[in-house]
């Protein structure tokens, strides 16, 4: 990612740019794992739980100094992050951030289930696509982030790759699975 980006471009030593006074929040499904090797004390974990290997792999990409493993060496190498999970309310809770820790971005690696998407336990499942492109509440709060607050907010733009539909699958009512 560092080449196709060109932020091997940065470390040149008369930029200095090693993100050592940016601080970043990184909202996912459980915590950063603030303990790994590659973050050196720089992860505060603010909403906890048992530390999560799909955000400990997004903060990686985003700070990881690269002292263990050089080829996994992150973007902002000396950053501070704060780790929340995505449940509740992210846009508010990205506003305390800012006022709180002082964050400038924040880093969304996960998205609205919409039409069709893997459940473990149950299969293919149809969340509908009503809401597909819709400007809704949390989208203008977002928006007013950026606006009021200056946040720089980034939403993954999915990971489903091969992902596709074959036989059985489920319906989702806004409260349970039907077959």
């Amino acid at each position: 990612a560092r080449v196709a980006s060109r932020i091997n471009a940065t470390d040149v030593s008369i930029f200095d740019l090693d993100g050592g006074d940016v601080r970043l929040g990184v909202w996912d499904e459980g915590p950063v794992d603030a303990g790994h090797q590659e973050f050196g004390g720089r992860v505060v974990v603010v909403e906890g739980g048992m530390a999560n290997s799909h955000a400990t792999h997004v903060a990686g990409t985003i700070a990881s100094s690269g002292a263990y493993q050089p080829a996994s060496k992150g973007a902002a190498t000396a950053a501070r992050l704060y780790s929340y999970n995505f449940n509740g309310s992210p846009a508010a809770e990205m506003a305390q951030a800012v006022a709180n820790y002082g964050i400038v971005g924040s880093n969304n690696s996960w998205g609205f289930p919409l039409g069709w998407q893997w459940v473990p336990g149950y299969g293919w499942v149809w969340y509908g696509d009503d809401d597909f492109g819709a400007y809704t509440a949390e989208t203008a709060a977002y928006d007013a982030l950026v606006k009021d607050d200056g946040l720089f907010v980034v939403f993954a733009a999915g990971n489903h790759r091969g992902d596709f539909y074959s036989g059985q699958h489920y319906d989702w009512t806004g409260s349970d699975f039907i077959s």
